[in-house]
């Protein structure tokens, strides 16, 4: 993930925590990405856990029809912001 990925990928992990189940349309919409773009941003974020890096620690993204849900995201409860040595 490049520098410039971090604040889409923060903030689209925000958006869909806050939301629930999204469809592409509305992501699509919402942050200027082709579904393609998107696809690819979301398995990123399939790969953003904390440590120990068991099973429930790892954000999980599915994809459902039409629709895009993420879970196993309780790490994520407050705002999402990273400092310059965690980036």
């Amino acid at each position: 993930m490049s520098l410039p990925d971090v604040p889409l990928t923060l903030s689209l992990i925000a958006y869909l925590r806050r939301k629930g189940r999204v469809p592409f349309g509305d992501l699509e919409s919402n942050f200027g990405l082709t579904q393609e773009e998107l696809l690819g941003v979301l398995e990123n974020i399939g790969r953003i856990g904390v440590p120990p890096y068991g099973g429930g620690d790892y954000i999980q993204v599915r994809v459902l029809g039409d629709e895009v849900i993420l879970g196993s995201a309780e790490h994520f409860k407050g705002a999402c912001r990273l400092n310059v040595e965690e980036l």
